[in-house]
């Protein structure tokens, strides 16, 4: 998966940023950065830990203040403790979403939480095409496994 995907700019700008820097700048200055690795690794499959902290690397450093990781974490961590779809959808709306958070938010949810697809769906305005509709589908499947993986006795989480 592209780290481009997180920006949302082009490959072109995303070579000009010194992300690194930036980053270890805003974890000195005591942004919240430490505290949102540490709370998704609490709620995501362990296999998404590496894209997580990619991620929260990229998001960090944006332009929207990191608002999209603080109101994704909020939706993840009510439908990881047993918040049903409906109480999720009305946190996502009383968020003080942009275009470009609501988007975000809503990708970064499907990407990393056990219920994102079912997410995604229920916060989508228009019709689902056939591609997304895959798509969803196949993220679904995935999300099926790892549960079932972890929960066979290899690893046991609280959210699955």
């Amino acid at each position: 998966m592209s780290i481009v995907k997180y920006l949302h700019i082009n490959k072109n700008m995303y070579n000009k940023v010194n992300l690194k820097e930036t980053f270890m700048d805003n974890n000195r200055k005591g942004n919240d950065v430490s505290s949102w690795i540490k709370r998704g690794k609490e709620i995501i499959f362990p296999e998404r830990y590496d894209e997580w902290l990619e991620c929260v690397k990229v998001r960090s450093v944006d332009i929207y203040h990191r608002k999209e990781i603080e109101y994704s974490l909020e939706i993840m961590e009510a439908l990881n403790s047993g918040a049903s779809m409906e109480e999720a959808k009305e946190i996502f709306k009383n968020q003080e979403h942009s275009n470009i958070t609501w988007a975000m938010t809503r990708n970064i949810v499907f990407s990393f939480s056990s219920l994102g697809p079912e997410f995604w769906e229920n916060t989508e305005l228009g019709k689902i095409s056939p591609e997304t509709r895959k798509i969803l589908e196949l993220k679904k499947q995935e999300n099926m496994e790892l549960k079932e993986a972890h929960t066979s006795g290899k690893i046991l989480k609280k959210h699955m």
